[in-house]
């Protein structure tokens, strides 16, 4: 359910959203089979700063929002949408774009909550913090020509003076061949790194031809913990490409490496045949 008011110049935005999910887990894990009941509301009031001047300008938005979510369920964290946490929250959004004939050059946001409930859990392990004050989110993009992009974008729990999530990266895409690069980071509760990788990839294309690849190098770990490399052929919505990939497993202390080719049409999920593993 879905709501928008407006009295002048104010716009209100309710939604509400009723939560109903089986989790099977067959057994494994510390995860039962259970049925999460639950819904989430939220209420936000948008308020609308622009300066424009032409196709250019300054364009900024200020958010309250206030969202309500009445139990806490431990149920598998599968992907975000399985997020059902207790939650009683005012929280401020921010952001701001700089465009120049209707393209964007810069652009900031910033997220901050304060927890009517007195607490809330770490971002990366999870550990109850006894606290109002929630993580505080910041963005930060920039396109300084049309070709290079670069952000940050990080998670700074304000309580304990650690950052939480970090990740840093950029693109370039010039004409048929693309760059990219980020630096990855996170930290637990006492400060311990979790996560230090940097990820590298490239991708060209020549008429229907692609090709590239990309590695993953962990300074925990001290060792590459993932490559790949493709080769492949791109119609006008579909692609077939011969993708081999090496895989680190710190139980096995070694690689496996896999060879298998991949089918999409529209975009969808990849069909996959293996040719090799070992």
């Amino acid at each position: 359910f879905e709501n928008s008011t407006s009295i002048g110049a104010v716009n209100n935005f309710l939604s509400f959203k009723a939560i109903n999910n089986f989790y099977y887990t067959m057994g494994y894990g510390t995860s039962k089979d259970s049925r999460v009941q639950s819904f989430y509301l939220e209420d936000r009031i948008p308020i609308f700063l622009d300066a424009p001047l032409g196709s250019s300008g300054v364009f900024n938005s200020l958010e309250m929002i206030y969202s309500f979510s009445p139990e806490d369920f431990e149920n598998p964290q599968i992907d975000q949408f399985d997020v059902v946490t207790k939650r009683n929250s005012l929280s401020l959004r921010m952001s701001s774009t700089l465009e120049r004939d209707n393209e964007t050059l810069a652009s900031l946001f910033l997220e901050g909550s304060y927890n009517l409930l007195g607490s809330y859990r770490f971002p990366t392990d999870k550990k109850l913090i006894e606290k109002k004050v929630l993580p505080l989110r910041a963005v930060v993009s920039l396109t300084p020509v049309k070709w290079i992009e670069l952000y940050h974008d990080s998670t700074y729990d304000l309580n304990l003076g650690i950052l939480a999530k970090s990740a840093t990266g950029g693109e370039i895409d010039i004409k048929n061949l693309k760059i990219t690069g980020s630096y990855v980071t996170s930290n637990d509760s006492e400060r311990k790194r979790l996560v230090d990788q940097y990820i590298l990839g490239a991708e060209v294309e020549l008429f229907r031809l692609v090709g590239g690849g990309s590695i993953t190098m962990d300074n925990i770990a001290r060792q590459e913990l993932y490559r790949t490399i493709f080769l492949g052929i791109r119609g006008a919505c579909w692609n077939l490409k011969v993708d081999y990939r090496r895989t680190y497993y710190e139980d096995k202390r070694d690689y496996i490496q896999e060879i298998f080719v991949s089918f999409n049409i529209f975009n969808l999920r990849d069909f996959k045949l293996p040719l090799r593993r070992r």
